[in-house]
């Protein structure tokens, strides 16, 4: 990355009272994330087995002096060898992100786009900011702790749950709108209002505001004591107003379902708690996040919650530093498609791949029990291996994938059919990163999904699928 130094003259003569202005900064940058993927997408066909590649370039301008800052950027997707056979009829349909990818780009096998992907500017004072145009926004990373362990959980595991910018897949999204916030004292106050751009799975049609509103508010602090514990707690409210006029994707028939209202206005009221506790050679932490939702739903009386809690131990002087986590999630379905409630746990515009790093599953009507290892053999590698059981919270609802609206026509979730199915299957995932410098990383990641239940009632398979992808990303 280049930085360029701007330094402002002052006509003003020598003996002018008053402090030097600091100097303005410009700083521009370019990265690229280049992707082999190969997917088994469950169907014993050749349909849902395929390789393909994508990248995503990023050019950017960005700027501040004194109470003023701006960021200007470009991006630039592009996809090769996109399955052509991998969008299937219901209940099929897309058969992994390969097919989601030729789905949202009208089946071409190869597409490049540029795509505006920040525009905005920022006024700061002294205890807060106000950011105006295009930017990017994850909730959850309002406030970024001293330690860095605990800012590691809260990337990893805290960010993004809701409203994130979807930023595994090549094209992503933006939010269009205002962003505030105020500190006092220890406490940090953020608010939002804005709307997503289209993007995520479709680079052709990538850029445009959609007719969704959110609006985001949260209050959250940290705490350090003399024995180097750190706590960081947040508490938020969201409001989710989406006037596309998509269909829905619910437990209800189809015909159904495109008879009824297609407005959904959502509340969802959380919060966070987050603490590291050194104790000795150890270091233990605790995680705990839960949401709250009510609203209407496409004609229906919508009332749905959420609720992660994890701890693990980590040894960070030990040989290799290993980090042993384990937790669970639950995120509430409906129990009946013929009653006048909607009881699903809808995620918003959120970037599932932290919490399904395999992305067949998301955190709606999910029940899932989980283990972690992390570890650093070497100063530039990382190390990380999983383990997962996965059941539908309530047989009576739908198999949900899908990280929310991305562009005009789509609903953005996708719902299987269960056929009175719970078990999701058992998942391990393990990948190993290589950063040599601060400008090269490498990843490769590896997946497989089996005895994956409703996956075999529908594809007529053993229940099992797999995802590898090996990632180069440079930054300069």
């Amino acid at each position: 990355m280049k930085r360029l130094m701007v330094v402002a003259l002052c006509a003003t003569p020598a003996l002018a009272q008053g402090p030097t202005p600091a100097p303005a900064t410009v700083t521009v940058g370019a990265s690229t994330r280049m992707r082999a993927e190969s997917w088994n997408w469950f169907d014993p066909r050749s349909d849902g087995e395929y390789t393909f590649a994508s990248a995503l370039s990023r050019l950017f301008a960005a700027g501040s002096a004194k109470h003023l800052a701006w960021r200007a950027e470009l991006n630039v997707p592009a996809f090769a060898a996109l399955p052509e056979a991998a969008v299937q009829p219901a209940p099929s349909g897309q058969l992994g992100m390969g097919g989601a990818y030729a789905a949202g780009n009208n089946n071409r096998s190869s597409v490049a786009q540029v795509v505006l992907r920040q525009l905005w500017g920022e006024w700061k004072g002294g205890a807060g900011s106000v950011r105006a145009g295009r930017f990017e926004f994850s909730d959850g990373l309002e406030r970024t702790p001293r330690s860095p362990a605990l800012a590691t959980l809260k990337t990893t595991r805290i960010g993004q749950r809701l409203i994130g910018p979807f930023t595994y897949t090549q094209v992503q999204r933006s939010l269009d709108g205002v962003m505030a916030t105020a500190r006092t004292g220890t406490s940090t106050w953020n608010l939002v209002a804005a709307r997503p751009t289209s993007g995520v799975f479709t680079a052709t049609e990538a850029g445009h505001t959609l007719d969704v509103d959110l609006a985001y508010g949260a209050w959250s602090r940290g705490f350090l004591r003399a024995n180097g514990s750190e706590t960081d707690v947040r508490v938020f409210g969201i409001l989710y107003d989406d006037d596309r006029g998509t269909v829905p994707v619910d437990n209800r028939p189809l015909a159904t379902r495109t008879a009824a209202p297609r407005d959904i206005s959502i509340q969802t009221v959380g919060g966070h708690l987050v603490t590291l506790l050194p104790s000795g050679a150890a270091t233990y932490d605790l995680l705990l996040w839960g949401a709250a939702q009510r609203g209407t739903w496409s004609g229906l009386d919508h009332r749905a919650g959420g609720l992660a809690a994890e701890a693990g131990v980590q040894w960070p002087k030990a040989r290799w530093s290993p980090w042993l986590r384990a937790g669970h999630w639950y995120g509430s379905g409906d129990g009946s498609a013929a009653d006048g409630t909607h009881g699903t746990f809808f995620q918003l515009v959120p970037t599932p791949r932290p919490y399904a790093r395999f992305p067949f599953f998301n955190a709606m009507n999910t029940r899932e029990w989980f283990g972690y290892l992390t570890m650093r053999p070497t100063r530039t590698h990382t190390a990380r291996v999983s383990v997962h059981r996965i059941d539908l919270s309530n047989p009576a609802d739908a198999w949900y994938i899908g990280g929310g609206a991305y562009d005009k026509r789509t609903f953005g979730f996708a719902g299987r059919p269960s056929n009175n199915e719970r078990h999701l299957g058992q998942l391990v995932d393990a990948s190993v990163e290589w950063r040599p410098n601060t400008h090269v990383t490498v990843e490769l990641f590896a997946a497989r999904n089996w005895g994956n239940r409703l996956a075999s009632r529908i594809y007529a398979s053993d229940g099992s699928g797999t995802l590898a992808y090996l990632e180069l990303s440079l930054t300069r």
